[in-house]
C-alpha cells in the first residue's frame, strides 16, 4: 500500500568500514521495502579493503545507491552520519547500521508517522545471531522495546534533522543518543514504529563485548562533556527501569536473565578500562577496522 507521500524520496544513510558480509543482507532488506522511492547513501571509510565497492556496484543495478568516501575521521560516527546526510536528495532520512535489516514495511510506516505529525521515529531492534551470549543480548534488547530513555530515533524529516544541528561530528560515542536529546530539547514529537529491525550480532562473546565497550568508551569523555546529565543515565546499566518493567519476560527466560549480569559486568569493565586508558594514561585512541 502506498502512502500519501508516495512521491517523496527517503534517503537511507549507512556508514561502512569493511562491511561486505553485512551489506548483502541489508541491501536485500532495503530492496524488499514496500515503499520504493528510496536512495541508499553508503558513507565508506577510506581504510576499507574488502569487496564493499563491488557489492555496491552490483546492487546499484537494482536500486539507487550513492557511494561516498567521507567517513574519514576514524571512529567519529557522528561525523560519518552527518556527512552522509549532507549528500542526501530525499525529503526524509533514515540512519541505520550495516548489520541491521529492517522488516519490509518499516520505511512505509515511518513515513506515514512523520506525515501524520511526528518529527522523529524510534524503531525497535530485535537481536539475531548465534550462541548463548547473543541470546542474552536478545533478552536485554527486548527489555528496551519502546524505551525512550535507552533507545534513539532513526527516521527524520530532513529539514528537522538539520534544524536541530544533525549528528555531532565530534562524537564517536552515543552520537545517536545526542541527536535524540537535540530533538527532545527542541520539543519535537518522537513516536514509535510498530515494525522492527533485526540487528545481527553474529556470535557474541564476553570478551568481544568487553573489547567493543573498551573501544567506544575511549571517546566517552567527549560525550560526557556534551551531555553530562544523559551520561549519568547511560552509565546505569544494572538498575535500568526497563528490567523492572519487564520482570515477567525475565522470569520466563531465567537462564538468559542470569547471563545479563556477567554480560553487563564485562561491558562495564571494558568501558571503564577504555576511559582510564585515555584519561589517566594518555593513551592515543586506537580505532578498529570495522564499524562494529
Amino acid at each position: 500500500m502506498m502512502t500519501s507521500a508516495q512521491n517523496k524520496k527517503v534517503s537511507v544513510i549507512i556508514i561502512a568500514l569493511n562491511e561486505e558480509k553485512r551489506l548483502k543482507d541489508l541491501f536485500e532488506s532495503l530492496y524488499e521495502q514496500t515503499y520504493k522511492n528510496i536512495e541508499v547513501i553508503i558513507n565508506d571509510d577510506p581504510r576499507t579493503i574488502d569487496n564493499t565497492k563491488q557489492i555496491i556496484e552490483t546492487w546499484s543495478r537494482r536500486m539507487s545507491i550513492i557511494h561516498i568516501m567521507k567517513n574519514d575521521k576514524p571512529g567519529k560516527l557522528g561525523h560519518a552520519r552527518l556527512e552522509g546526510a549532507k549528500v542526501t536528495t530525499g525529503e526524509y532520512m533514515m540512519h541505520i547500521d550495516a548489520d541491521m535489516r529492517p522488516t519490509p514495511k518499516v520505511i512505509e510506516e515511518c513515513l506515514n508517522l512523520i506525515e501524520n505529525g511526528a518529527d522523529a521515529v524510534f524503531i525497535n531492534e530485535e537481536v539475531i545471531g548465534e550462541g548463548y551470549w547473543t541470546q542474552v543480548k536478545w533478552l536485554e534488547k527486548r527489555c528496551y522495546f519502546n524505551d525512550e530513555e535507552v533507545c534513539s530515533p532513526r527516521f527524520f524529516r530532513k529539514i528537522d534533522y538539520f534544524e536541530v544541528g544533525g549528528h555531532n561530528p565530534d562524537l564517536a560515542f552515543s552520537e545517536d543518543l545526542d541527536i535524540k536529546i537535540k530533538f527532545q530539547n527542541a520539543n519535537k514529537k518522537l513516536v514509535w514504529a510498530k515494525e522492527i529491525m533485526f540487528h545481527n550480532e553474529g556470535r557474541l562473546e564476553l570478551f568481544k563485548s568487553m573489547r567493543n565497550k573498551f573501544f567506544w568508551s575511549q571517546s566517552a569523555l567527549d560525550f560526557i562533556k556534551v551531555q553530562p546529565k544523559a551520561s549519568l543515565k547511560q552509565g546505569n546499566v544494572f538498575f535500568r527501569p526497563a528490567f523492572i518493567r519487564n520482570w515477567k519476560l525475565l522470569l520466563k527466560n531465567p537462564h538468559l536473565a542470569l547471563g545479563i549480569i556477567p554480560l553487563k559486568a564485562a561491558e562495564v569493565i571494558g568501558a571503564v578500562s577504555g576511559i582510564i586508558s585515555v584519561k589517566f594514561f594518555k593513551k592515543t585512541i586506537s580505532y578498529k577496522t570495522t564499524t562494529k
